[in-house]
């Protein structure tokens, strides 16, 4: 996932140019505080487990809660 910062804009975008940048309102609002004009990030996103631990069925889950709430499978 990177991270596209456009002046006061942050968008969230796959390696393959998807903008997921609704998918993950939480990702977005926390790099908004990064002072940053222009910048692009790259990196992984990764949910955390009750126990601390990163967890990719964190980051799973709130990619299937999002989707369902659109109306998708």
């Amino acid at each position: 996932m990177a991270a596209r910062f456009e002046g006061a804009r942050v968008r969230l975008l796959t390696r393959t140019g998807l903008n997921w940048t609704d998918k993950y309102p939480s990702v977005v609002a926390a790099l908004a505080l990064v002072r940053a004009k222009t910048a692009y990030l790259d990196g992984e996103l990764c949910g955390v487990g009750d126990d601390g631990l990163p967890s990719f069925s964190q980051t799973a889950r709130a990619s299937a809660r999002k989707r369902r709430a659109q109306g998708r499978a």
